[in-house]
């Protein structure tokens, strides 16, 4: 499966939450280790189509005979002389399946150049295509409109919105930025200037991400973040001499931490909320933070997490569903869980991976929930998390899109890199430049041009497919 970057971990949970299936992507330690034997394994692989489509990757991907192979977000082969197309044109396959909302979205060659690639020789050559269906000067305009619906009906399958007839209750949204106290402020800033630093000559993958994951616990609590200073000075191969000294500085100051301003605001709301409340959060750590917010202001919770053994995932849910008003829970565990029995989602911190927000709130604003949903965003003042709200809340109304059309404002945007990436490159230079806001302002623009595009490219395939190819 072949995805743009930002959906690689999406699909990989939807793969196995729906079809309990176990796809394998080279994130993993296994691909770092010997690249090109990992897409011979004979394996359900999910990859970026960025990735794939380079070398040495792309000719070892050429060289298996795939059973299948599906592209998500396949607008992005709408050009017969891209790199996407020639990847996708390469592969050995017995079967294929495209998956776009937007099969067209400039002139109708480029759905000549997606059906090539579904069943070759169909719509004839490309000067026979232009010469029957396109009319001459108005490149969106069919000709012959009978004749080409008969024969996209071999290869195309339409699913809208409104043949599902799904009514969803309001989502209503709002930023709850909070002052952080000195030592958080002066923690924060020691992170930051510690990433940055090293961020760029970091070289290893490992680092990498290391440095990227101390960059995520300091938006999320000091408490999380001083587990993960502990360990890293305990344990890491990546910390070097001079390192050492200003992480201890950081968990020197972490440590001192015992409620964190967060912390103290979750637990007034809570405290003055009489719904059931889902609250998110990335770290352990700051789950076992959040966990003593409650119990400090009497607050009925129930943890849950990936930790936890299927039969004690079951019965935090049905402690959460019977009993207690809040259902405090890492991100990853609460894939596949149906919560529309309750009212409200807390984002405590927030995966940089707009994909990653919109599962959260989709296990309570999904199908059978009766009320309006409230979602409410945690950040601290100055953090890339305020920064990251400003741009996705603030500017693209994100919480206000319907499901799945961020996901298309993402593969809309001409960038491969992975949207938290994009981040954390926008975090450092900006602190490099003392130009973090028009970074993130540049981002918002690039962002809503995306979702113009997406409008009009649904306009333009409303008006040229009608209700045909629909089951």
């Amino acid at each position: 499966m072949l995805t743009p970057p930002s959906l690689v971990s999406q699909w990989k949970g939807e793969l196995s939450e729906k079809f309990g299936l176990a796809p394998v992507s080279p994130d993993s330690a296994e691909f770092r280790r010997d690249p090109l034997p990992f897409w011979s394994g004979g394996r359900l692989v999910v990859a970026s189509i960025a990735m794939a489509r380079l070398e040495p990757h792309a000719s070892a991907i050429a060289a298996v005979p795939w059973d299948m192979v599906i592209v998500d977000e396949a607008h992005c082969l709408k050009n017969r002389t891209s790199s996407n197309w020639q990847l996708v044109d390469s592969l050995r396959k017995k079967f294929i399946l495209m998956l776009t909302a937007t099969p067209v979205e400039n002139n109708l060659v480029e759905l000549y150049n997606l059906i090539t690639l579904l069943k070759p020789g169909l719509l004839s050559t490309e000067a026979d295509f232009r010469k029957s269906y396109v009319t001459p000067g108005k490149p969106r305009t069919p000709k012959n409109a009978a004749n080409l619906r008969t024969m996209l009906g071999d290869v195309m399958i339409r699913n809208t919105r409104a043949a599902a007839d799904v009514q969803l209750p309001r989502r209503i949204a709002a930023t709850v930025t909070v002052t952080p106290s000195e030592a958080e402020d002066r923690i924060y800033d020691l992170v930051s200037h510690f990433v940055a630093e090293r961020y760029r000559v970091a070289g290893k993958p490992t680092s990498t991400l290391a440095l990227d994951l101390l960059q995520r616990q300091a938006g999320s609590s000091p408490q999380a973040l001083s587990r993960s200073v502990a360990r890293a000075l305990r344990e890491e191969t990546w910390v070097k001499a001079g390192d050492r000294k200003e992480l201890e500085a950081i968990q020197e100051v972490a440590c001192r931490v015992e409620e964190s301003s967060k912390g103290a605001q979750l637990g007034r709301m809570l405290s003055s909320h009489s719904g059931k409340a889902v609250v998110f959060t990335e770290f352990l750590p700051t789950l076992d933070h959040l966990a003593r917010v409650c119990e400090k202001h009497g607050i009925s919770y129930s943890l849950f997490s990936g930790d936890l053994s299927r039969p004690e995932k079951d019965a935090a849910i049905a402690k959460f569903r019977d009993h207690a008003r809040v259902l405090l829970s890492t991100g990853a565990g609460g894939e596949g869980r149906n919560l529309q029995f309750a009212d409200t989602v807390v984002n405590f911190d927030l995966p940089w991976n707009p994909m990653r927000i919109e599962q959260r709130v989709g296990r309570v604003h999904r199908i059978g929930q009766s009320h309006d949903v409230f979602v409410f965003n945690f950040c601290q003042e100055g953090t890339v998390e305020e920064y990251l709200l400003r741009v996705l809340h603030d500017k693209i109304n994100m919480f206000e899109l319907v499901v799945g059309e961020m996901d298309a404002i993402l593969g809309a945007m001409d960038d491969s890199r992975d949207f938290a990436e994009i981040v954390m490159d926008l975090w450092i230079s900006g602190r490099e430049s003392g130009e973090v806001e028009r970074g993130f302002e540049e981002l918002a623009k690039q962002l809503l041009d995306a979702k113009k595009q997406h409008v009009q490219v649904q306009e333009l395939d409303q008006s040229l497919f009608a209700e045909d190819f629909e089951v």
